[in-house]
């Protein structure tokens, strides 16, 4: 990302690669945004262990 515009991960369809695509800000009207928070493994077992106490 810079200030002109965005670089994608576009992922492949049925079993193909992802491509990159370039997008520029003024070619984006719409945009929805979706962000998946996972845990380190450390983490999330030292998370459970607390929740059984």
């Amino acid at each position: 990302m810079d200030e002109e515009g965005l670089d994608l991960e576009v992922p492949g369809v049925k079993g193909r690669k992802p491509t990159t695509r370039r997008l520029a800000f003024d070619e984006i009207a719409k945009a929805r945004v979706e962000i998946e928070f996972n845990r380190k493994a450390a983490e999330k077992a030292a998370d459970e262990s607390q929740e059984e106490a």
